[in-house]
């Protein structure tokens, strides 16, 4: 049986990460970044993976595995076929209840689906936010493949079959803290990958830089903005400099939106708000002009921190999980789309509350602080961030460090107090690199240094950002207008496209929008997510398109 070729398993060949191995016992396909700790990644990784697969049923032995990725592996005694993507559920892959793929479009395409079949529940959540919290995508029949989840494709039976991972339970996993030991393993699997990391103005990024470096790695690292004067660019430069690494920038052009949309499309699989994206995409381009293969990201890193929580400030023991006033303060933004929806859509629009409500409840644990963790972890990384990565995967391989699962449920299980005033950033740091630790950063300038004096210094205005954060989280004053990382011309150019009124339109013709909504009344915030629905719907609807284009 050609396995990568069948009316049950679809695979986007269009994605440059991906990659086979073929041994006496198994076929394993793989996209995206995957090893094993201490081992090179890739093949040498998934060579040292089969040792377990030979001896612990598949359940278990996907344990090992750590990455961002999506893998099925053909045991070729039985013919079975298993599908499942990383530990920490970043690498989204897709399944009906006939068919795997790492595709949601071409899965969608290959079972001919069309915006007749889209759900009003997954448009409504889409159209406010760009993506799915929810786990959703556009189809009902189509699912989002879990981070504990196998999907079981067994030859000549109808249909597949979901088993359970056996991975232990990241708020039950104690974890450890030796950013020294995970970190200086991560080098050894990145040592045959050219890799850059992401190197903001802030402290995660700054802390992973630094981890990898007294490891003896050598890397790029990058950042992206939309203007030259984007403070975070002058902060990037020093600590790059001081940690004797390139720095590389890429400044946010819409000049080559519309050319680049058709590669959007796919790079997002049409589930992520494409005009959000193209800044990223551009970031990711750039790289791989570079010669890049592997980025790493300091995404996760609020695992250490208490910035989720500062709605609840100071109140961090609560035994209410307060997920009513989560949604209301984290989660939910002014309702701009009110007057524009229509149909079975506004209804679902009207409910949305009360599903994120219902959703979140489900992770709910003895505190509140743990409560907003694990719901962080699970469905604001899992879902939201894990899509963005994914989308990163479609050109160059890609892993976020803070996300992995045992150095997430380290972060999770610290105390209260440890999650304080980046208290762990700070000790880390100043034992690797105190001048890098002195460094100002975009916090309201505070450095991030262990040093008593400096932190006695810091003290005031790391108190002084925390409460501006908590009162705009609380809704008490408003955000502060920040530096635009897009281009500014990015969404004034889009406005006034054919594409732009051609997708809204369409909108309107299916039945998502009012026929009488204005273009006017949309902001910016939620215009990439029309012109994205516009986009998949017109993709689906193609008449010409045939199965075997899917292949």
């Amino acid at each position: 049986m050609n396995w990568l070729n069948t009316s049950q398993i679809q695979i986007d060949n269009e994605r440059k990460n991906s990659r086979l191995l073929i041994s006496d016992l198994y076929n394993i396909y793989w996209e995206g970044f995957v090893f094993m700790p201490g081992v090179p990644s890739g093949e040498e990784s998934i060579k040292s993976f089969t040792r377990y697969l030979e001896k612990e049923p598949i359940e278990s032995a996907c344990s090992y595995l750590k990455g961002i990725f999506f893998i099925l592996i053909t045991l070729k005694a039985t013919g079975q076929t298993f599908a499942f993507v990383d530990n920490s559920g970043l690498y989204h892959s897709f399944y009906t209840e006939t068919t795997v793929s790492s595709s949601f479009l071409k899965l969608a395409k290959y079972n001919s689906y069309s915006s007749a079949d889209f759900d009003p529940v997954a448009v409504a959540e889409f159209l406010h936010f760009g993506f799915f919290y929810s786990f959703k995508t556009f189809i009902p029949q189509i699912k989002k493949i879990l981070y504990n989840e196998i999907v079981c494709v067994t030859q000549f039976k109808a249909t597949i079959e979901i088993r359970n991972k056996k991975i232990p339970v990241f708020f039950n996993h104690t974890g450890r803290l030796s950013f020294k030991q995970f970190f200086n393993e991560l080098a050894i699997s990145l040592k045959n990958c050219n890799f850059s990391v992401d190197l903001t103005g802030g402290i995660d990024s700054r802390l992973i830089t630094a981890m990898l470096r007294q490891s003896g790695s050598k890397f790029e690292t990058a950042m992206t903005g939309g203007e030259e004067t984007y403070p975070d660019i002058a902060i990037s430069k020093k600590v790059a400099k001081a940690v004797g690494c390139p720095w590389f920038g890429t400044i946010h052009s819409a000049r080559f939106f519309f050319s680049d949309l058709r590669n959007l499309v796919k790079a997002t699989d049409g589930l992520y708000d494409v005009i959000y994206y193209h800044r990223l995409y551009q970031f990711q381009i750039e790289r791989k002009k570079r010669g890049i293969d592997t980025i790493i990201s300091g995404v996760g890193g609020e695992l250490f921190k208490d910035y989720w929580w500062l709605h609840e400030f100071p109140f961090y023991y609560k035994k209410n999980p307060g997920i009513e006033k989560f949604v209301d303060k984290r989660i939910l933004a002014n309702n701009s789309l009110t007057g524009i929806l229509y149909g079975a859509v506004q209804d679902a629009s009207i409910l949305l509350r009360d599903n994120l409500i219902k959703l979140f409840s489900t992770y709910t644990l003895d505190i509140n602080t743990r409560t907003i963790d694990n719901i962080y972890f699970h469905i604001i990384m899992g879902s939201v961030a894990g899509r963005e990565l994914t989308s990163h995967s479609f050109f160059l391989k890609c892993y976020a460090p803070f996300l992995d699962p045992e150095l997430a449920s380290a972060g999770f299980n610290l105390s209260r107090r440890s999650r304080l005033y980046n208290l762990i950033h700070r000790k880390e740091l100043t034992k690797l690199y105190p001048a890098i630790a002195k460094l100002a950063t975009n916090e309201n300038g505070i450095s991030v240094s262990y040093n008593f004096k400096d932190m006695i210094t810091d003290l005031p205005f790391y108190c002084q950002e925390k409460m501006k954060r908590a009162l705009v989280k609380l809704r008490i004053t408003s955000k502060k207008k920040s530096e635009n990382l897009n281009d500014p011309a990015l969404y004034p150019i889009i406005r006034k496209s054919k594409i732009m009124s051609d997708s809204f339109n369409r909108l309107k013709k299916i039945g998502f929008i009012q026929r009488r909504a204005s273009l006017n009344q949309i902001n910016n915030k939620h215009l990439g997510s029309l012109l994205t629905l516009g986009l998949v719907s017109a993709e689906l609807d193609t008449k010409s398109f045939k199965k075997k284009d899917s292949q």
